[in-house]
């Protein structure tokens, strides 16, 4: 881990992450994919931007027209080093501060720690959470994903979430071939978040693209942690660069069908949709001085 003094931190798109890298090792990180990331090493170790808050408030000042941030969509903001470092919840201070909205996704926990804040902001624009929930199974859950809570704790924060009203999308993934993709495993993932009022379901191209260190990482990984698997996996998809876990469509059918049954969003422009709409919640409202701090 090391400290810079970045010079941007929002993209045109409005992204944005404190940290470039991650102290999480997981089987699919596309954040080991070039540009991102040269080597394993470099990845793992950590850039924190510690002037990332003050950055991001310079450039929400200048835009004319108030949106979501977008935070998490290659590495989780919620990794152990937030709990000290804290530039999340500046960062949502200052989010909330503009009147922004906000978009995150993570595995972590530590959200919790900063559910005051996201309660402000989704209570006069718009916050959602997405949370990858790739197993119901802790034992897979923290082989798939070492370094962050496991899923069962991720259930609760999303049970926590909901009670705070602040809307909530599971992220079906990475689903790997062999591990975590049978039928009874979706069932399983399914019946699980029937429990709770998510907003909806996000499961991607269901692609695996194991080009360069994210393939390395990925064979290196699989073989190590669940070997007999991975020598069925070898032996149906060998070294290929792409890989569906939805081979025959099974898996894209059966949650199209529970996310509809059920009201729930659900396809690539639907999530992306929910997750990019800002809401303004309090035009024709005079804010207090304690909501505009």
């Amino acid at each position: 881990m090391h400290y810079v003094e970045a010079k941007t931190v929002l993209t045109p798109q409005n992204g944005y992450s404190p940290y470039h890298g991650s102290t999480e090792k997981n089987i699919y990180c596309e954040g080991l994919r070039k540009p991102y990331s040269s080597s394993e090493e470099d990845y793992h170790d950590v850039e924190v931007k510690k002037n990332a808050p003050e950055l991001l408030a310079k450039a929400l000042s200048k835009k004319r027209i108030r949106g979501m941030v977008m935070v998490g969509s290659i590495v989780d903001p919620y990794m152990n080093i937030e709990k000290e470092e804290k530039i999340m919840r500046e960062s949502l201070i200052t989010i909330r501060r503009f009147d922004f909205g906000a978009s995150i996704t993570t595995r972590n926990c530590l959200l919790l720690r900063d559910i005051d804040i996201c309660r402000d902001i989704n209570k006069n624009a718009k916050l959602v959470v997405n949370v990858p929930v790739e197993t119901v199974r802790d034992d897979i859950s923290v082989k798939l994903c070492e370094g962050v809570s496991p899923v069962s704790e991720r259930f609760e924060m999303i049970k926590t979430l909901i009670d705070n009203d602040i809307p909530v999308v599971a992220v079906i993934g990475p689903l790997v071939p062999y591990i975590n993709d049978a039928p009874e495993d979706i069932d399983a993932l399914l019946v699980k978040l029937s429990e709770y009022d998510i907003s909806g379901i996000d499961t991607g191209n269901m692609l695996l693209t194991l080009r360069a260190g994210v393939g390395k990482n990925f064979h290196e990984t699989y073989k190590k942690l669940f070997p007999d698997e991975y020598e069925k996996y070898k032996a149906e998809f060998g070294r290929s660069e792409v890989v569906s876990a939805d081979r025959n469509g099974s898996i894209s059918d059966k949650i199209s069908e529970y996310a509809a049954g059920r009201g729930l969003l659900f396809g690539k422009n639907e999530i992306d949709r929910f997750n990019r709409s800002y809401e303004n919640k309090t035009e024709g409202k005079q804010l207090s001085f304690f909501e505009l701090l």
